[in-house]
């Protein structure tokens, strides 16, 4: 049995018909059309089954000293049956953010948020993070950002993101929507990183290099609160993620294969499972959440 409080169901909408959580199959019974009284009472008692899972999941409500972190995506490279790319929600009740935004986020945030929820962290979502240029950490970006409604979010991402935003605003309208700072500017210059931190309402905002792709870079991120939460990115063991996110409250790390793979997380530099926990307990955080978990272990 798993607790609804830390695993709840997505909230699911539309009309009572469409209602029934996903991959759930059903049984055709044709002999219930033999009787027209049989046949109603069983699609009575079917429309009362349905009304009895159509509830909306209680969202516990975040706190500056007990945020609440949401998974839109745990896979790894593409999109899943079961599992979405990568993007984690950080509610801290009066902001919140995106750490990466792969493809199809803002439809996994409309899964899992009745609507007036939903509007209400769009409204204190402060700023997305963008680990790497990879597609399945940033493409459910620009759709993303159509959907502010006037307001200008932050986006903390490589230099050469905004190269990408503004060749894509020839075919889609995101002028105004966004205001970008780059991640290796933050890295070299503590001032500047400061400014950042001081426009997203954090205290401060580590941008670390991560050993995977060129311009691939974890995050610590210090809430004035005095919650600390670091994320990975794709990386291996990143020795330096570990120091600056010394006693972190939560380490969100990348754990892409398992440990008989060793060899090929090397090669494509990423973790496994074994070298994830490894990093949370050199780093001494006292939680470690594990993600971007390859699609070939899909219902894990």
């Amino acid at each position: 049995n798993v607790s609804e409080s830390i695993f709840p169901l997505p909230y699911i909408a539309g009309p009572s018909a469409d209602t029934s959580p996903p991959l759930l199959k059903y049984l055709w019974n044709t002999g219930c059309l033999t009787d027209d009284g049989e046949a109603k009472l069983l699609l009575a008692e079917t429309i009362a089954m349905q009304e009895s899972i159509r509830l909306r999941s209680p969202y516990r409500t975040p706190t500056a000293e007990n945020p609440v972190i949401t998974f839109l995506g745990t896979g790894a490279a593409m999109p899943g049956k079961y599992r979405n790319v990568s993007s984690t929600l950080v509610d801290f009740g009066d902001s919140a953010y995106l750490l990466d935004c792969g493809e199809a986020t803002y439809g996994q945030l409309m899964r899992r948020f009745a609507p007036e929820e939903l509007a209400s962290i769009m409204k204190r979502l402060n700023a997305v993070l963008i680990s790497h240029l990879h597609a399945d950490h940033q493409l459910g970006l620009p759709a993303f950002l159509q959907t502010q409604g006037g307001k200008r979010l932050v986006i903390i991402a490589p230099k050469r993101y905004q190269l990408f935003l503004e060749e894509l605003q020839e075919c889609v309208q995101l002028e105004g929507t966004f205001d970008l700072y780059d991640s290796e500017t933050m890295e070299a210059d503590q001032g500047y990183s400061h400014t950042v931190a001081s426009a997203i309402g954090m205290e401060r905002v580590s941008v670390i290099p991560a050993i995977h792709c060129p311009h691939s870079y974890g995050f610590v991120l210090t809430h004035p609160a005095g919650i600390k939460i670091s994320f990975s990115g794709d990386t291996r063991p990143c020795p330096a993620l570990a120091e600056a996110g010394r006693e972190s409250d939560i380490l969100i790390h990348e754990a892409s294969f398992c440990d008989a793979l060793q060899a090929e997380a090397i090669e494509k530099r990423h973790s496994t499972l074994s070298e994830a926990i490894g990093i949370g307990k050199s780093m001494g955080a006292h939680f470690t959440l594990l993600n971007h978990i390859s699609q070939r272990y899909a219902k894990t």
